[in-house]
């Protein structure tokens, strides 16, 4: 598990390095297959954030962080992670929300995928050491 966190550390830093390189062209050198039903390019999403969004703070408003529904998924799969800390800031924990096409997965599958990635997630932090193909999934 440590060889492939590695390998990928050093793939997405070389990726870094390209990181202004404009998208449309990634595509059209890679010339996929187009499809009108999803993005050519990206199809899952992790983002993580470090820390809870903190509300703007401006003289006479109320302002607090929402959770935006726009009725329509981006991509096939986006999974959003906060990492969230004390008001110490010692960590506590990690919460997440998955957003999913549902013209490919329906809420008792997207409520599976979230299952496995937390029970994948555990296994990493409880095992670090451990191959991949030892959990039992």
């Amino acid at each position: 598990m440590e060889q492939l966190l590695r390998r990928i550390r050093k793939t997405d830093l070389a990726a870094l390095e390209h990181h202004a390189y404009p998208f449309d062209k990634v595509i059209e050198l890679v010339n996929p297959t187009r499809s009108m039903s999803y993005n050519p390019g990206i199809q899952v999403l992790l983002a993580f954030q470090v820390g809870e969004l903190v509300p703007p703070r401006l003289p006479g408003v109320v302002a607090e962080a929402q959770q935006l529904d726009v009725g329509i998924a981006k991509f096939a799969l986006t999974f959003e992670l906060t990492e969230c800390s004390t008001e110490s800031s010692e960590p506590d924990g990690i919460t997440g929300h998955l957003e999913f096409a549902a013209d490919l997965f329906d809420q008792n599958m997207a409520e599976c995928i979230v299952q496995e990635l937390r029970s994948l997630l555990t296994f990493l932090v409880r095992e670090p050491a451990r191959q991949l193909d030892e959990l039992d999934w």
